[in-house]
């Protein structure tokens, strides 16, 4: 139960919304829709999705889950900003 957080259900549809975007809507609806009629009646895996939305789509999609599913941790992001102002002065 240590895996399961706050985060969990915004990745999952942040993970989907890039998958669409990857493989145009065409191709992401179709593997849902075949996954969903495959296993609708049965358990289903993560791989029973990567597979399906491969054979929709064409596409290998192993790195891409590695990446984004299977992977752990989160990204790290470094701002920093200042006044154009400030900016112009130093050129």
């Amino acid at each position: 139960m240590g895996l399961l957080n706050g985060n969990n259900y915004q990745k999952g549809a942040w993970v989907l919304h890039m998958l669409r975007r990857q493989l145009g809507d065409e191709a992401f609806f179709k593997g849902v829709r075949n996954y969903y009629n495959d296993h609708r009646e049965a358990n289903a895996t993560t791989e029973d999705l990567r597979s399906a939305l491969e054979k929709s789509s064409g596409k290998n999609l192993k790195d891409f889950f590695a990446r984004w599913i299977y992977g752990a941790g989160h990204p790290r992001y470094e701002l920093s900003w200042g006044s154009m102002e400030r900016h112009r002065r130093r050129v």
